[in-house]
């Protein structure tokens, strides 16, 4: 009976430390999000997470934004694995894009 309890204690503090650990990634990217609605709206902008999903590129993220000097709208930030940050407003227009890399550019002529 003893060996059943220590194996269940060990399989649930196992199972605190995962989600844990992926909480406060989602926590990283959030303050990430966060920090680029507030450099577009002002760090008066007051920001209200409505919904966190993971995709296969990252975290997508639904954020309620109430910028000090207008109506509330919905912004939606996506934070890749690669710690790149792309946010678009509710009509899906990007608010901010990563940095075009020419070493990815695809040429016929080279």
């Amino acid at each position: 009976m003893k060996k059943i309890a220590i194996t269940l204690v060990g399989v649930l503090a196992a199972g605190a430390a995962v989600t844990a650990m992926a909480g406060k990634t989602d926590s990283e990217q959030l303050t990430a999000c966060v920090a680029g609605i507030e450099a577009i709206y002002g760090d008066d902008a007051r920001t209200k997470l409505r919904g966190v999903k993971n995709v296969r590129s990252g975290t997508k993220m639904r954020i309620k934004t109430m910028p000090a000097d207008g109506d509330s709208l919905m912004v939606t930030c996506v934070a890749a694995k690669d710690g790149t940050v792309v946010l678009t407003d509710s009509d899906g227009v990007a608010l901010t894009a990563p940095a075009y890399n020419t070493a990815d550019k695809v040429s016929l002529n080279d």
